[in-house]
């Protein structure tokens, strides 16, 4: 998972053959942090990192058939990408995908 700068809570749903848990502190099924309005508990932790990575350049994109061909110059400081395509005119129709810096071509 890739987090921005900001307070985080932990929270976990167990499930088994009998179903997923019950209750909890939105009765939701989920165990965590009893006061979520708190950052100093167990199940809290904070990213605070100096400075995110800039913006990728030198995007292209072309398909055919059922393949699409992605590429960019990429950027010091990334760990990961989020590679998103989607339909023309912010219709909702869209894919995603997580690559690691280390999986791409260079």
């Amino acid at each position: 998972m890739i987090f921005g700068n900001g307070s985080y809570s932990v929270y976990v749903n167990a499930v088994g053959s009998g179903g997923a848990s019950e209750g909890g502190l939105l009765g939701n099924g989920y165990g965590g942090p009893a006061d979520p309005n708190v950052t100093t508990e167990a199940g809290d932790f904070v990213y605070n990192y100096s400075q995110p990575p800039t913006l990728v350049t030198g995007l292209t994109g072309s398909g055919g058939g059922n393949i699409v061909n992605i590429s960019f110059t990429g950027v010091e400081g990334a760990t990961w990408y989020q590679v998103w395509v989607g339909t023309a005119n912010a219709a909702q129709t869209y894919y995603y995908a997580w690559r690691s810096s280390t999986s791409l071509v260079h």
